[in-house]
């Protein structure tokens, strides 16, 4: 797993006329991308060079890093290992636009030119975290660009226990609901179903806690991590594995037992590699409001790490 930036230089074709040459050159930055489990992409930065397709897959060959278009082959960047190395430079070969026939003979087709590297714009490989809770505060703390959605709303069940500070949670028949941000034309809200368990620290006893899409909650536009995404986002795009920080506190009141309510929020990292905590994600978002309590009297609280998974409704 690894993003870089890389400086391209191209020479696309060549003019001679009068005893002297002029080179048709174009010169951008473009990144390389690649995730656990995901296919390697590129895509352009910066101003992009209309003579050069605008992004697509990258394959990895044992003489470089051949870049597609969609329709064929771009480039090969030979020698680009993966990953690459900081400040790594070498040779590239062009097959499209392609080779042409010109009407002028003093106008002949190149197709080659150099990259490199770019050291301050890499980050190779994805570093891991020392733990989950490291990996926690490091994708949630640290935002990317907004993604154009937002978690709007959620509902659902979960049981958890504690004992001596710690505990575990089961979340069950859960839901978390995601609007554009804008509300542009042709979107909708979009649903996934989500099912986890984790241990973290809680005070001691046992309650259930349930809440619906009507409860009032607040939530935040998904930022994005460092795993590739389509852009724009595809919602299928943020099925699957996740963690899910989910933070409680609320109360019981009443002789023995009843119900009662609580706060909550869920930081949900979406896109979580096998949901190890590895530092690799597509996205992260928080979303917060009350849900109802049973069990037995008195104070509740808990922060929980969950591995779960998500699936578009």
């Amino acid at each position: 797993m690894f993003n870089c930036d890389l400086r391209v230089d191209i020479t696309l074709s060549e003019k001679a006329a009068n005893g002297r040459s002029q080179a048709f050159k174009a010169v951008v930055k473009i990144r390389l991308m690649q995730g656990e489990g995901d296919g390697g992409k590129w895509a352009h930065m910066d101003t992009r060079d209309f003579r050069l397709p605008q992004g697509g897959n990258f394959v990895v060959l044992p003489t470089g890093i051949l870049l597609k278009d969609g329709g064929g082959c771009f480039a090969l960047l030979l020698g680009l290992g993966v990953p690459p190395s900081l400040g790594a430079r070498g040779d590239l070969k062009i097959y499209t636009p392609g080779q042409r026939d010109y009407n002028s003979p003093t106008v002949q087709w190149r197709g080659n030119g150099k990259w490199e590297v770019l050291a301050k714009q890499a980050n190779l490989p994805l570093k891991e975290s020392a733990t989950t809770w490291g990996n926690f505060k490091r994708n949630l703390g640290k935002y990317g660009r907004g993604l154009g959605w937002e978690l709007c709303s959620s509902s659902g069940q979960s049981l958890s226990a504690g004992a001596g500070g710690r505990g575990v949670e089961i979340a069950v028949m859960c839901r978390l609901y995601m609007k554009p941000v804008d509300d542009e034309k042709g979107k909708k809200m979009v649903v996934y179903s989500y099912n986890g368990a984790g241990v973290g620290a809680m005070l001691p006893g046992f309650s259930g806690s349930g809440s619906t899409s009507d409860f009032p909650n607040v939530g935040t536009e998904l930022t994005q991590g460092n795993l590739p995404l389509n852009e724009p986002l595809r919602p299928e795009e943020l099925s699957g594995t996740c963690q899910v920080v989910s933070l409680s506190a609320g109360g019981i009141v009443g002789l023995g037992g009843g119900f009662g309510a609580a706060a909550t929020a869920q930081g949900v990292i979406f896109g979580v590699p096998a949901g190890l905590a590895v530092g690799a994600f597509k996205a992260c978002a928080w979303i917060a409001g009350p849900a109802a309590m049973v069990g037995k009297t008195g104070a509740s609280a808990g922060a929980v790490l969950q591995i779960g998974y998500l699936s578009l409704l």
